[in-house]
């Protein structure tokens, strides 16, 4: 009897164990407001993005990370008002029990409050601004209110997770664009909260389980860019929604971060994201789910289907491009994307089976790999409409002025408080607050005054002849595109001139800041001198900015690949100093010191292990674009490469050190070290990754092409497509002297 009553006990303990586990419920918020009405304290308010941010979030965290279409309240523009923002915050802490997930994301003007009775030392609440602001009386939503509201979701024990794209201050003169970009920034209030509360911050408590991740620091701009398709977003939504789509959806949320933060970097924009909260849920999946509630494998639900074409509820948002092969989870049925519609919407035909099989709401999973067929690398080249000699005198002017003024040329040592440029057959620059201010008389003495005690930079436009060379060559690669607004590019044709006076032309980031030089994007490429008018100076200085343009792309190139979502193989690298035999983490490494390679297993998902071993392959790319080749060696081909090696009871052993031992060498910045691992060999590896320049010879094969990225040549329009068994890993290092 009592043997009966400890099994009806054990029994009991399990199912409730059981019960808690399938608990956990997952709801989110997401608020996008663009429309926001004209009023005295902004003219001109209105954004294009937000909602675009808060939609593509909602598709993702759908498709991804399983939060129910149900669970997911949205609110976009004229219904984001005051009240119910904080209505909705309250709805979802209600409905939020302990142990639960809560997300919020929020995209939309950020602004600042006079607090007369703050405790800061500014006396300025930092606060995001509902739609109806606009209206006497409705206040901004301050981030004290904030914090009484986020604290009460950690003190009921919910895991929350904050992500703001908006801004507060900053100065945008910075940058030699030739317009200023769009601004999630609305001016400062004009009341005084009076409030002198000081509430703890929730990413201040421990073990609060709070996460919070935000676009800016509180004094920087948040801006909006084009992504890829074309599409407005926020600056930081881009690169948040392009590293959730690298990575597993068990990325931790600080890789998660750093992901997003060095795609910033290389989209050009400046500002620096935040993380903050509970430290352990920096380790943790972004959203603090369980991690056997996660699965790297996502199905896409049939819409419908209309004159034999699939409609399927899946696009842009998640990674889908033309060429990408679907199979039912039977394999029976086999489609390929023909076209892409939409954030969430795609079009397929059957290529294996019967479209009278396929039926709505059947789900199919990806299995090949696909590019997008958008360009690694956007450059800005004006059409000036100058002659040579035109350009050669305000290459005079510039000379004369320079004895006087404190002109920057070396962006690396330091950053211009104002850059003037050439556009609409005028000099401009831009000020914080009226945007673009035509210059009148382009003169010595007029540079030297609008300098005064600041540092400037003069971008001297090119002559014509340059910018039809440059436009021409670069038509050759699919990677780059030549575009004519200077807010949509990462790099832009930025002339100066030598102490002698000659002209000379490189490429610059449209964004300036001297503490970036030591990231893996070079803030300016080497120049090339205009010594006069003939057509093989030209040709020359043309061919040069093309070569470093390529370059350019390649970096970006690997930094932006996504590789496929669903592939499982649960090892991974990891760079360990040889002094401490621990793993390199944000302080780096120092130039000469010594690192080593190790291949590690993932012991909480390789249960989950298929037990096909892969061909793997590191090398380094550092930020001039130079690529190394670090294992295999050249010499052994594809013989000792194959991965996991296995214990003598046929276990994958926990960690496998490579034969490469490496001295960490110039030139300081951040070097990337990729690991690659294939279910095909890659037969040309020793070519590949041992590259200096980017002109090589074109190579065949399907990885060996998804590989050339830097060489991709002619303009056509298609993707490149591979098999899916491949896995991509990036782990960035810092070197300093």
């Amino acid at each position: 009897m009592i043997m009966k009553l400890k099994v009806s006990f054990l029994c009991f303990a399990l199912l409730c164990c059981v019960l808690f586990l399938r608990a956990q419920q997952q709801r989110a918020l997401v608020i996008g407001i663009d429309k926001y009405k004209p009023s005295e304290r902004s003219p001109f308010p209105e954004l294009d993005g937000c909602k675009n941010d808060a939609q593509a979030i909602k598709i993702l965290i759908n498709a991804r990370y399983k939060f129910s279409n149900n669970n997911i309240r949205d609110i976009y523009n004229e219904q984001a008002t005051r009240a119910n923002i904080i209505k909705a915050f309250n709805e979802l802490l209600n409905k939020s029990e302990k142990g639960d997930v809560a997300f919020i994301f929020y995209a939309g003007h950020g602004s600042e409050v006079k607090n007369s009775l703050s405790h800061e030392e500014r006396h300025m609440d930092q606060s995001i601004v509902p739609v109806d602001t606009y209206l006497k009386g409705i206040e901004d939503i301050r981030d004290k209110e904030l914090a009484r509201i986020f604290n009460q979701f950690v003190d009921k024990g919910v895991i929350l997770t904050c992500i703001f794209d908006c801004c507060h201050s900053g100065s945008i003169g910075r940058g030699i664009r030739n317009s200023p970009p769009r601004l999630r920034y609305m001016k400062d209030a004009d009341y005084d909260a009076k409030d002198g509360s000081n509430p703890v911050a929730p990413e201040n408590r421990q073990g609060s389980n709070y996460l919070i991740m935000s676009a800016v620091q509180s004094n920087q701009f948040a801006e909006e860019q084009k992504d890829e398709n074309g599409v407005t977003h926020g600056a930081f939504t881009i690169a948040l929604l392009r590293a959730l789509n690298q990575q597993s959806v068990y990325a931790s949320a600080i890789d998660l971060f750093n992901a997003t933060s060095a795609i910033l970097r290389s989209n050009s924009i400046s500002g620096e994201p935040v993380l903050a909260g509970d430290k352990q849920r920096f380790v943790s999946n972004l959203f603090g789910i369980r991690k056997d509630s996660l699965s790297n494998t996502f199905l896409i639900p049939v819409r419908g289907i209309s004159n034999n074409v699939i409609q399927l509820q899946g696009g842009l948002v998640i990674g889908l491009h033309p060429e990408n092969e679907l199979t039912t989870v039977d394999s029976l049925t086999k489609i390929r994307i023909t076209k892409v519609t939409g954030p969430d919407v795609s079009e397929a035909e059957v290529i294996k089976g019967d479209i009278k099989d396929v039926k709505a709401g059947e789900m199919f999973k990806v299995t090949n790999w696909a590019s997008s067929s958008a360009p690694f690398l956007k450059i800005y080249i004006p059409a000036t409409g100058l002659s040579f000699q035109k350009v050669k005198e305000y290459g005079e002017v510039v000379r004369e002025a320079k004895n006087k003024a404190d002109l920057v040329n070396d962006f690396e040592k330091g950053d211009p408080d104002l850059s003037l440029y050439f556009s609409q057959n005028s000099w401009w620059y831009n000020d914080t607050r009226e945007g673009m201010v035509r210059i009148g008389a382009f003169n010595a003495r007029g540079i030297v005054d609008l300098a005064a005690a600041q540092k400037i930079s003069i971008n001297l436009p090119p002559p014509q002849l340059l910018t039809d060379h440059l436009k021409e060559v670069f038509a050759l690669y699919k990677n780059i595109e030549v575009t004519g607004d200077p807010n949509d590019a990462q790099y832009i044709l930025n002339g100066t001139i030598t102490e002698s006076g000659t002209l000379t032309y490189g490429l610059t980031k449209t964004q300036l800041h001297a503490k970036d030089s030591l990231e893996m994007m070079p803030l300016q490429t080497k120049t090339f001198d205009l010594d006069d008018d003939k057509k093989e100076n030209f040709d020359f200085v043309a061919d040069s900015i093309v070569e470093y343009g390529l370059r350019l792309s390649k970096i970006r190139g690997w930094l932006a690949i996504q590789p496929p979502v669903n592939e499982k193989f649960p090892f991974h690298m990891e760079v360990r100093k040889a002094s401490t035999g621990k793993p390199v983490t944000t302080d780096g490494v120092r130039i000469k010191e010594i690192v080593k390679l190790f291949i590690v297993r993932d012991d909480d998902f390789v249960h989950k292990w298929n037990y096909k071993q892969k061909f793997i392959y590191i090398f380094d790319i550092d930020r001039m674009g130079n690529i190394t080749l670090l294992y295999p060696d050249p010499s052994e081909g594809n013989n000792s490469n194959k991965f996991p090696k296995l214990d003598e009871n046929k276990i994958p052993v926990h960690e496998k050190e490579l034969d490469v031992s490496l001295e960490v060498a110039e030139p300081v910045g951040t070097d990337n070290y990729y690991f690659i691992a294939t279910d095909e060999a890659i037969g040309s590896y020793a070519i590949i990754f041992n590259q200096v320049g980017v002109r090589g010879a074109v190579i065949q094969g399907a990885f060996d092409q998804l590989l050339n990225l830097g060489n991709a040549a002619t303009r056509g329009s298609h993707p490149t497509v591979t098999p899916a068994g491949w896995v991509l890993q990036r782990v960035p290092v810092k070197t300093t002297h």
